[in-house]
């Protein structure tokens, strides 16, 4: 069986436990330059782009869940997860 998520983790949201399923990820750390010197404002501060679900405690997908849960939050502990944190 393959798993269709680059990582998948425990998480609690609003204390119940789940899962995040991340199926795409991309972390463009701060530009270690000056501002004047950085190509775009985006790249100067850093930024994380990141796709996932919520899934319950099982690993399994409910609708239900996918407006749950505070997505800074989230986006922090999928950093964490992906070692970028």
């Amino acid at each position: 069986m393959t798993n269709k998520y680059l990582v998948q983790f425990d998480h609690t949201i609003a204390g119940e436990p789940c899962q995040i399923g991340v199926m795409s990820y991309h972390y463009q750390p701060r530009w270690p330059g000056y501002a004047e010197d950085c190509p775009s404002d985006l790249e100067f501060y850093g930024y994380v782009e990141a796709d996932y679900v919520i899934l319950d405690a099982d690993g399994d997908y409910k609708e239900e869940l996918q407006d749950s849960g505070d997505d800074d939050f989230i986006i922090d502990a999928i950093k964490e997860a992906m070692g970028d944190a």
